[in-house]
């Protein structure tokens, strides 16, 4: 059998209509982080907390808690009435989310 590329034996690993790059794809990272933004604006915490289980995207976006993590502790110092917003969105080096979550107390 003759030796294959890298390319090669990359290509299986081609999900979600493109390639891996690093951990994740940034197809899956995108996927993910919406349905997180929605999630979070509904107040549906249960899901984020079993992120893994959740969403088919999950695992790709987000292979390793450390980075996931402070966003469950964000969500669980949310009040009732807080505001939700994103003040910072988007994905830098094609595959990790800068997402941000910002709560603030509804105006009285």
């Amino acid at each position: 059998m003759p030796e294959r590329s890298p390319g090669q034996r990359t290509n299986p690993a081609r999900t979600f209509g493109a390639l891996r790059c690093a951990w994740s794809t940034p197809y899956c990272t995108v996927e993910y982080e919406l349905w997180a933004k929605s999630q979070i604006q509904q107040g549906k915490h249960a899901p984020l907390i079993d992120y893994l289980s959740s969403h088919p995207a999950a695992r790709l976006a987000s292979p390793s808690p450390d980075h996931y993590l402070p966003l469950l502790y964000i969500l669980g110092a949310q009040l009732p009435g807080d505001v939700v917003s994103f003040p910072v969105e988007g994905i830098d080096l094609a595959a990790i989310s800068m997402l941000s979550v910002l709560l603030t107390p509804q105006a009285q």
